[in-house]
């Protein structure tokens, strides 16, 4: 059996009361103690979330030879390099990329138990993919001005507040219409509570915080919880802990990557946002689709 401390992190109602604290007691934190919260969720638990997918390659394949694992750290790693010269050398493209992937990735974990009722898979594309951009757009619509600044700083281009409220509204409408027709169940509604409790949340926050409540509470832990059932077959204490140590190699090396970058390269003072945002852009394509593939 899993620890009280550990149940509370993965059950619904307490991550509920986690992003209830922080609507109420955010405005109350200065912004760099907040953003310092942020980055302590993205970097271990956000990072760690993704950390496995070479065993979740491995279960899947049934493969665990020493090749075969060195082969696919391989092209693993080559996506994420071709991630970041995407960012470098064609920034606005890799920006646009990095949202469509994240936006599928977010609404394929977050709407998994929907008992969908239909098997086109061009549908429920859509379907994730709304849902996904709909929690981004609204993140981005609250937090304008720091996300146009940023997006200025890595692609050059002067985002308009009126098109994110275009992409907001067709996301909003688009992910109601497919949750009405492919899933008309109760449960629909404590999505839509969710949504009016994230747009609490992204207003009165920071921009990162923010963020990183809903990628790490909302997104990260589901999503090692089903990690460790597909790998390890049932979700206990002992598994989690298994979980973390296979972890450790693949987050030291993340970290001591973005350290290198953010110290030795000639990035301007205030660029570390930007380069935040690159840096989880080049390992969310991989991630993405390692975890697409177990579908």
């Amino acid at each position: 059996m899993l620890s009280n401390a550990s149940k509370i992190l993965f059950d619904y109602k307490y991550r509920v009361l986690i992003t209830l604290f922080f609507i109420i007691f955010s405005p109350f934190i200065s912004e760099n103690i907040q953003n310092n919260i942020a980055l302590i969720l993205i970097f271990t638990i956000g990072i760690i979330h993704g950390s496995n997918d070479l065993k979740l390659i491995q279960k899947k394949t049934e493969n665990f030879s020493k090749n075969f694992f060195f082969r696919v750290l391989f092209f693993y790693v080559l996506i994420v390099i071709i991630g970041v010269l995407i960012f470098f050398i064609y920034p606005l493209h890799g920006l646009i990329a990095f949202i469509i992937f994240s936006a599928f990735h977010f609404g394929e974990q977050h709407l998994k138990t929907f008992e969908v009722k239909s098997r086109n898979k061009f549908l429920i594309f859509l379907f994730y993919i709304s849902y996904g951009l709909l929690i981004l757009n609204l993140l981005f619509y609250l937090k304008f001005d720091n996300v146009s600044e940023i997006i200025k700083l890595i692609s050059n281009f002067d985002l308009k507040k009126y098109q994110i409220s275009y992409v907001l509204i067709s996301s909003f409408f688009s992910f109601s219409l497919f949750i009405l027709l492919l899933n008309r169940t109760f449960k629909t509604l404590y999505e839509f509570f969710l949504i009016v409790l994230l747009s609490f949340l992204f207003n009165t926050s920071s921009l990162i915080l923010g963020f990183s409540i809903y990628f790490v509470f909302w997104h990260s832990f589901p999503s090692v919880k089903d990690q460790i059932t597909y790998i390890y077959g049932n979700f206990e204490y002992y598994n989690l802990i298994k979980y973390i140590k296979s972890s450790v190699l693949y987050w030291f090396i993340s970290l001591f990557a973005i350290f290198i970058a953010y110290n030795f390269l000639d990035f301007r003072q205030d660029y570390f946002l930007p380069l935040f945002f690159s840096f989880l852009a080049a390992i969310t394509f991989p991630h993405t689709i390692v975890i697409g593939s177990l579908k």
